[in-house]
């Protein structure tokens, strides 16, 4: 396990194990429809049931519930949404996300995320 980035950006060891290790992660797709505040995340490589490397995105919640994904959609409107923050001079922890689900030009349903 690799983390890539982090907010905040030196995670202590609880918050580290919370977003990569802890058993009662919950998959991001349950909350669908939810709106939460981050307090910390984590984008980081991991090695699925399969040995394969694959991007992970966990992120600790102001209720200390920690859920992840590995949807492309997801992470990448997630690091939209820390993009912009960083521009406005905002912290992740400032700002609600909602997790909303969509539907793809072939069918397939899939997560993303939004500001709120």
């Amino acid at each position: 396990m690799k983390i890539i980035t982090s907010y905040p950006e030196t995670l202590d060891l609880k918050t580290a194990y919370a977003l990569t290790r802890n058993p009662e992660n919950q998959n991001m797709k349950n909350l669908e429809g939810t709106t939460f505040a981050v307090k910390a995340y984590a984008l980081y490589e991991d090695v699925n049931s399969k040995g394969e490397n694959q991007e992970v995105l966990a992120l600790l919640t102001d209720e200390d519930e920690t859920y992840s994904t590995i949807s492309p959609t997801f992470k990448k409107d997630f690091a939209d949404i820390v993009d912009m923050a960083a521009q406005y001079g905002t912290y992740v922890s400032d700002i609600d996300v909602a997790v909303i689900g969509g539907e793809s030009k072939n069918g397939r349903h899939y997560i993303g995320c939004k500001m709120v």
